[in-house]
């Protein structure tokens, strides 16, 4: 029988504050843990004004406690919950195609409190920036930025990271050497990329896009600069005087992107490497946390500490469910929207008498595909491929709230999804969608609004745009 344990938040900590603490059980057939969610309560990060004239406030420093990168320095590492979430994911997604890839080499982010930072950086000012490193041939482990080139620059290793940064959703800009960008062009294209979509993504190779993400700015061939879009942070920011609700609100969103300490007790004996896959981190990292290097099984009665690094509850679901009635809030159109370029996941609450949602259109479902749990997914993941809520997929396959647990090998059936608007089709042009586009790009280039492209196709909220997938653009 498995057993509610205590838990104790980290002390000395740097990445979390110890404010509230929820805890939430799960089970499984070796093992009991308990995850320990942090929200920061009253205090919220803010990144104030422009990369190139802000500040920072209550910054993070970027955790230390993952391989698969070195930090260059430890008081230049400050940055917003939104970017470290977005820059771990990336990085696990390159050591996902490339499981033993040397760490990558991670330069400043922003310094305690932003603000100028003369004559090192003109930007890194409100967290939303970052210097990394480029893979180098032969998997040679890097220690400091150096000049890259055709020569000594993992090209294929690179555009994996680029390629798992903008997947993110979360990326500005891209700033690099032009010579570096032809290299990753090449080798893009040689992987069957659309050539349009890469001209639309490199600003200095071929057709200059004025929207381009990737750019050349001298003095960027050891390094690439990128800068995120940090929606939650840049909502507080702009407005400094928050209620007590809106305030939580920001809190508990801005927790969801930092890891989470979970700490295990063990029920019954297991292999190590078997006890880490079921948890879903490297062996190499569960040994380190925890001083394991000479034992190859857990035993019962063990406490075992991880961290958690993939988002798999929506936050502002969380805060809505907690505050519903923050929707009389002065500032709900931003806390709906946050950015023009992000577009999340946004449901109601469950049992909510506050909240109407009126759709104009009828759902049918067809027959389910199926798909294999390969290792390293997770619910999240698996959901954003295929364009449902994790809600959905997780009631499809009778997954409990309580045990959100899957495994490799596991089938699970997926939702394929056909739509008849009950309205009149207002006349309209077809576009297909490619990589890199969101809603509020293709409004803009057809002059039309948001708003009506989810109408006219009956999209939510919640819909995740997938290239090849085809839009009806009202004229």
């Amino acid at each position: 029988m498995s057993k509610i344990v205590e838990i104790k938040a980290m002390k000395n900590s740097k990445v979390f504050s110890p404010f509230v603490v929820a805890l939430v059980f799960f089970t499984f057939n070796a093992f009991s843990f308990s995850t320990v969610n942090l929200a920061f309560a009253y205090k919220i990060t803010r990144s104030i004004g422009f990369p190139w004239n802000g500040r920072l406030e209550n910054g993070v420093p970027f955790p230390r406690m993952f391989s698969g990168y070195v930090l260059r320095s430890k008081e230049h590492t400050y940055t917003t919950p939104e970017l470290i979430g977005a820059l771990l994911d990336a990085i696990q997604g390159v050591r996902r195609d490339y499981p033993n890839t040397c760490d990558l080499y991670i330069g400043d982010f922003s310094k305690p409190r932003g603000g100028p930072w003369y004559p090192k950086h003109r930007s890194h000012q409100n967290g939303r920036d970052v210097d990394l490193g480029m893979y180098a041939k032969g998997n040679r482990q890097l220690h400091s930025f150096i000049p890259m080139s055709g020569a000594n620059l993992d090209v294929s290793k690179t555009w994996c990271l680029i390629k798992n940064l903008l997947a993110t959703g979360m990326v500005e800009k891209i700033f690099v050497d032009k010579s570096i960008q032809k290299l990753l062009y090449k080798y893009a294209l040689s992987q069957g990329y659309d050539r349009q979509y890469l001209d639309r993504l490199f600003y200095n190779v071929r057709h200059r896009y004025s929207r381009a993400i990737i750019r050349h700015v001298r003095g960027h061939r050891d390094h690439m600069h990128v800068r995120f879009h940090a929606p939650w942070s840049e909502l507080a920011g702009r407005h400094l005087r928050l209620s007590d609700k809106e305030t939580r609100v920001i809190a508990l969103a801005q927790q969801n992107f930092l890891p989470k300490r979970v700490l295990v007790y063990v029920d019954d004996p297991t292999p190590l490497e078997d006890f880490s896959r079921q948890l879903g981190v490297s062996l190499k990292d569960l040994k380190r946390w925890n001083n394991l290097n000479n034992l190859d099984n857990v035993y019962p009665g063990m406490a075992i500490v991880f961290y958690r690094k993939n988002f798999e509850v929506d936050a502002m679901k969380v805060a809505m469910t907690l505050n519903t009635d923050l929707f009389n809030s002065p500032i709900s159109s931003e806390l709906a929207m946050l950015h023009k370029n992000v577009v999340l996941d946004i449901l109601p609450p469950k049992n909510s008498e506050t909240v109407v949602v009126k759709r104009a259109v009828r759902w049918k479902i067809p027959k389910a595909r199926l798909y294999r749990v390969r290792k390293g997914d997770t619910l999240y993941g698996i959901a954003r491929r295929f364009g449902i809520s994790v809600s959905m997929l997780m009631k499809d396959n009778r997954i409990s709230s309580a045990k959100p647990i899957i495994k490799p090998g596991q089938i699970l059936k997926i939702r394929k999804f056909r739509h008849r608007r009950s309205t009149a089709i207002t006349r309209a042009k077809v576009y297909k969608i490619k990589p890199g586009d969101t809603l509020w790009h293709i409004a803009r280039r057809f002059n039309t609004h948001v708003a009506k492209i989810m109408r006219i196709n009956g999209l939510r909220h919640n819909s995740i745009l997938k290239p090849g997938m085809t839009l009806r653009i009202p004229q």
